[in-house]
């Protein structure tokens, strides 16, 4: 990850987001793999993959702040479908 968050820091987002794929796949419970992912989509404009990516990391972390709130995770939800201008 550490390489992943350096790509980030220099904004190669496109390389970081290649990375933490990658690490994805070799680590699927990792959520904040997918939290950071999801932040690389929305910087990239990739609105519903980063939905995708949060709500993946939602069902992995509980705790996450968002998960105690259902009318925050619609809020959020709602907030990326309208940027995605798929509603």
């Amino acid at each position: 990850m550490k390489e992943m968050d350096n790509l980030i820091s220099q904004n190669q987002f496109g390389q970081a987001e290649v990375q933490l794929t990658k690490y994805i796949e070799k680590n699927e419970a990792d959520s904040d793999a997918f939290k950071k992912r999801s932040n690389l989509y929305l910087k990239n404009g990739k609105y519903i993959q980063a939905l995708h990516d949060i709500e993946k990391a939602m069902l992995l972390d509980s705790s996450m702040p968002c998960c105690k709130s259902s009318y925050e995770h619609y809020q959020i939800k709602k907030g990326l479908m309208r940027m995605s201008n798929d509603i």
